[in-house]
This record gives C-alpha cells, structure tokens and sequence, in this order.
C-alpha cells in the first residue's frame, strides 16, 4: 500500500504565529500593533498548550479560547479591558494568514511614501488631469493619489 502525503502543508501553532508575526514587520506595522497582536497570539499559544492542543490554527480552538476569555466578539470591543480589546481583530488576522498564507495592510498613510523627485512632477500632473479633465471628487482625488503614491514609492525601492 503506497501512503500519499497530505495536501495541506499548514504550519503548526507555533510556526503559524511566528510567520505571521514577521509579516507584520514586512508590513511594516507600528511596533506598538506588533505588540498588541504579539499578546494576544502568545495567549491563544499558552491556552492551547494548557489545553493540551497540538497541532494547526482550528476555529474551535478560537472559539475555546475566546470562550474562557470570556470574549464576547458581538460587544463593542471598547467595552473590554487591556488585551481583550484587540483580541477579536488579532484573531482574525492570524486566522485569515492561517487560511490564505498572507495578509495585506489595510491603510497606508501616503504622507510616509518616499516619492522620487523624477516622479513627483508626474503625480501633480495626474492630480490635475483627475480634478480638471475628470472632474472627481476631491475624496476620489485624495484616494487615487494615495494609492499612486503607495505604488510610486513600492517602485522606487526596487
């Protein structure tokens, strides 16, 4: 009998945690955020090996979890205290990384964009193009220009 290896190739708790969190440094998240989520996950790591759980990220061990933590993620999050405000969105993170292998950030500010010189020019000239020959609104402008700057300046890393 000829054994197959598993399709899945998820990682364990520990490595899942670990990769996750050096996405979030890619990412470049505040180290503050890093933090919030860092204590949540090592939490969720601490019950499961009180739980004596072992193995991949399941939903029933975040809901256990959630659980005994008496986490209710229907309450508006400032309603709890510490760590447990940040709990739900941390799990929720660290479960969409488990499924999916990656996260995305969700905003990034355009004023901390380097922007070369060269560029510059070409980003006020569609700026304008946006506002006179378009006729956007300022909000759609704003944003269009924020995401140009976000890919201006992942291009100029390169």
């Amino acid at each position: 009998m000829v054994s197959h290896p598993t399709k899945s190739k998820k990682p364990t708790l520990d490595e899942l945690v670990f990769s996750a969190l050096s996405q979030l440094q890619v990412l470049q998240y505040n180290p503050r955020s890093i933090r919030r989520h860092q204590t949540v996950w090592r939490k969720l790591l601490s019950f499961a090996q009180q739980q004596d759980y072992k193995g991949k990220l399941r939903e029933q061990l975040i809901l256990d979890f959630l659980a005994h933590h008496q986490i209710d993620p229907q309450l508006p999050t400032q309603s709890l205290p510490g760590w447990k405000m940040h709990a739900g969105h941390s799990l929720k993170l660290l479960w969409h990384f488990h499924r999916f292998g990656y996260f995305e950030r969700g905003s990034v500010r355009a004023a901390s964009c380097s922007i070369p010189s060269a560029m510059r020019k070409s980003l006020e000239e569609y700026k304008d193009y946006c506002e006179k020959e378009r006729h956007l609104s300022p909000f759609t402008v704003n944003e269009y220009i924020r995401q140009t700057s976000v890919f201006l300046d992942f291009l100029s890393k390169r």
